[in-house]
């Protein structure tokens, strides 16, 4: 096996490097930003710590401290609508997929086949959610789902399910 010059190795290294900087840089800003006071998110782009401004946890305090409970709250609301919307998302996305991978269907009406019916499928992620806000509200009033747990399982599950399909055929 032929050994690579160390300059070519160099400048791949570099290359990774230099990337691994662009795509950490939003999360390193991020952090930063939460540390510094209002006046000093106001006044422009400061990136350094103790050079261009004095870092302070009080917001971090005021949210671990003060908002404890609220913090919680939200967060358990979260991890039940992920967690169940993704779960029902990969059952039904796994069966869909499994049917679409394993058997041949044949929709005479429009003459589509198996690609044709996996492509309508993920041509639903195209419409923009906001297409459905009016008919998702009217629908959960009548069904009392507003400002439910369930409600948002099926409206993210909805959401979900094309693509799920779609990566589950691949993988059947």
């Amino acid at each position: 096996m032929e050994r690579q010059p160390w300059t070519r190795k160099l400048l791949l290294y570099a290359i990774v490097i230099f990337w691994c900087v662009i795509c950490l840089f939003p999360f390193y800003w991020l952090f930063t930003t939460s540390l510094k006071k209002p006046l000093h998110v106001s006044r422009g782009p400061r990136y350094i710590p103790y050079v261009d401004y004095e870092p302070t946890g009080e917001h971090w305090d005021y949210l671990l401290d003060e908002q404890r409970e609220t913090l919680f709250r939200h967060f358990r609301n979260s991890l039940i609508a992920a967690s169940g919307s993704t779960l029902l998302a990969v059952v039904i996305g796994a069966m869909a997929g499994y049917g679409l991978a394993r058997y041949a269907y044949h929709w005479r009406v429009l003459g589509w086949r198996n690609d044709n019916i996996a492509f309508w499928i993920i041509s639903q992620r195209f419409l923009p959610p906001a297409l459905f806000v009016v008919p998702f509200l009217m629908l959960y009033a009548r069904l009392n789902l507003v400002d439910t747990h369930l409600g948002l399982i099926l409206a993210y599950t909805m959401f979900n399910v094309p693509f799920a399909v779609w990566i589950m055929r691949d993988f059947f």
